[in-house]
Order: C-alpha cells, then sequence, then structure tokens
C-alpha cells in the first residue's frame, strides 16, 4: 500500500497537508478525517486498504495545528480565567444550541 507525495492546500496563510492512497483511485471518493491534534498517519493501514479494495478512493488530509499542517500561534489569555468563571454568565454556544445546528 502505497500514499502519493504529500501536497499541501492553501487557504491565505494556512496550509493543509493531504495525501491519497495509490491504490483505487478511480473509485468513489473518502475523505478520512482524524480527530483533533492528530495526524493523518494514525489511520489504519489494514483499514486504508479494505477501503480502497471496497472500490474507494482513499484520501486523507492533517487539520490545521496537527502533523504537516500550519500550526497557528496560540491566543494570548487575557484577564483572570477565575473572575470569568466566578461572573456566572451563561454558556456561548450550549448542547442544545449543537443539537439545533
Amino acid at each position: 500500500m502505497a500514499w502519493t507525495e504529500r501536497r499541501f492546500a492553501r487557504n491565505g496563510a494556512v496550509e493543509l497537508a493531504h495525501d491519497r492512497l495509490q491504490e483505487g483511485t478511480d473509485g468513489e471518493p473518502l475523505l478520512l478525517v482524524m480527530g483533533l491534534a492528530v495526524s493523518r498517519h494514525w489511520w489504519p493501514g489494514e483499514l486504508c486498504a479494505a477501503f480502497a479494495d471496497a472500490g474507494f478512493a482513499v484520501a486523507r488530509y492533517d487539520q490545521r495545528d496537527a502533523g504537516e499542517s500550519t500550526r497557528l500561534p496560540k491566543p494570548a489569555a487575557r484577564g483572570n480565567p477565575f473572575a470569568a468563571l466566578a461572573a456566572g454568565r451563561g454558556a456561548a454556544y450550549t448542547a442544545e444550541d449543537m443539537a439545533d445546528d
């Protein structure tokens, strides 16, 4: 099982590293999205091969701040985080908001 050479998709200053499995490139596209802060290389080879054997054209990428993709600077902390907790404000985005989305 061989992967293509790593390439980059660019949007402004952000570059996302990606590659695709060389076998099964004529099939239905299947983009593997790894979890937060984990490199695309964590996808098990046997799973990728099984997808290709099932007729998929398998591609994977590194999300921003992971693997070989652009890492953005961490935002500077502002104020006292405990003061924000003590203020008792409601959540800016709740689980109900997410369910509605």
